[in-house]
């Protein structure tokens, strides 16, 4: 693969054993920015002694657990290093599941994962079984001392690896439906027109774009080249509570493409300087 590699695992089942590359299989884009002072420098941060206000050193932090409101146990490096598992970098396929059993609310990250260097037979051997016998497996990771719980699956030739949430860590949904909110059958039908108007065969998300992020860099171009940002007036809607006379409003409405042109940024207007400022450096003691 192109990218470079996050890491390496080898992948453990029965007697077999399976080296493999880690890759990072998706990442977000969104835009960072760092606090920047008024002259325009970039700023840092201190650490203070919240009770005595008193600034100290990141050396100087010790890791407390907070077993009751304000009470703080203290754990020295070396316990919690005692703490850690013996295992590392390996992959321990612990069972075998149907793959319609995956709960995408649980993913906390996903992998690639690669044949490494004469792995390539038990590589596919696991990718085709599993495709064939539409199975995924279940297992853990062991990796810099902790044990993380992930599910792995096919993906075409490649076998796809998804680091879970344990049970204990998901939040239930509880809210509590009202009786009188059950929708009628006439809105239950136009729904289904509705649905029926903007379906797909498949999603694609390549046909999807992050229109915020379009907007920021329009912006950002466009303030380097001295233009002056006007920040539009926010009209609130009335909301409209008819049910039936949104579903019809909605069918016939004409269909919208959904790759539709990014609405445009408020007009700039032309600045006589640039506005961009470059934060400066800080001079070494």
């Amino acid at each position: 693969m192109a990218a470079r590699s996050s890491g390496s695992a080898v992948i453990s089942f029965g007697l077999i054993s399976v080296p493999v590359k880690l890759y990072i299989a998706a990442s977000s884009e969104a835009f960072s920015f760092k606090r920047i002072s008024p002259e325009g420098n970039i700023t840092s941060q201190k650490v203070f002694d919240a009770v005595t206000n008193t600034e100290i050193t990141i050396a100087e932090c010790q890791k407390g657990y907070e077993y009751e409101k304000g009470n703080y146990l203290i754990l020295q490096d070396e316990e919690l290093k005692a703490l850690e598992g013996a295992k590392s970098n390996t992959i321990e396929l612990i069972e075998f599941v149907k793959d319609t059993n995956f709960n995408p609310l649980a993913v906390e990250k996903g992998y690639y994962l690669a044949p490494d260097k004469g792995a390539e037979r038990p590589y596919r051997l696991l990718s085709s079984v599993l495709k064939k016998e539409s199975q995924m497996a279940v297992g853990k990771y062991y990796a810099r001392g902790r044990d993380h719980l992930v599910v792995m699956r096919p993906q075409d030739d490649a076998l796809v690896m998804f680091q879970m949430y344990y049970a204990n860590e998901l939040r239930p949904f509880e809210y509590k439906f009202s009786s009188a909110t059950e929708p009628t059958e006439r809105e239950l039908g136009l729904a289904k027109m509705l649905v029926a108007n903007l379906a797909s065969d498949a999603f694609d998300p390549s046909s999807f774009v992050d229109e915020y992020a379009a907007r920021i860099r329009e912006v950002v171009e466009r303030k380097r080249a001295g233009e002056v940002f006007e920040v539009p007036k926010q009209l609130n809607a009335a909301p409209v509570m008819d049910l039936a006379a949104l579903l019809e409003a909605s069918l016939a409405a004409p269909p919208q493409p959904k790759a539709a042109p990014l609405p445009q940024p408020a007009p700039l207007e032309a600045s006589a300087e640039p506005t961009e400022k470059k934060p400066s450096k800080k001079k070494k003691a």
